[in-house]
């Protein structure tokens, strides 16, 4: 996958393996997302779930916790601002 964002094959690859999840109605899981760019390129072309350092690093589960948390008051707080349409 890190290849995705220099090499068009390599693009062409996660696409179709994005594709042929959806087609066999699975969600799709990247993982080893490292950079916004290629959280942007996945979103793209629609992987469902991405995680990778991006996000964090591996957490000890109490910590872990912590920071599901954390994210899910952020996301609480997106949603409260983001106007309806």
């Amino acid at each position: 996958m890190l290849g995705m964002l220099d090499s068009a094959s390599d693009a062409a690859i996660v696409r179709s393996v994005v594709e042929l999840g959806h087609n066999l109605g699975m969600s799709v899981v990247a993982e080893g997302v490292e950079t916004p760019e290629a959280l942007q390129r996945l979103r793209s072309m629609g992987c469902d779930v991405t995680q990778g350092y991006y996000f964090s690093r591996p957490l000890p589960a109490p910590a872990l916790q912590a920071w599901l948390g954390h994210r899910a008051a952020d996301a609480h707080v997106a949603t409260l601002l983001t106007p309806s349409t």
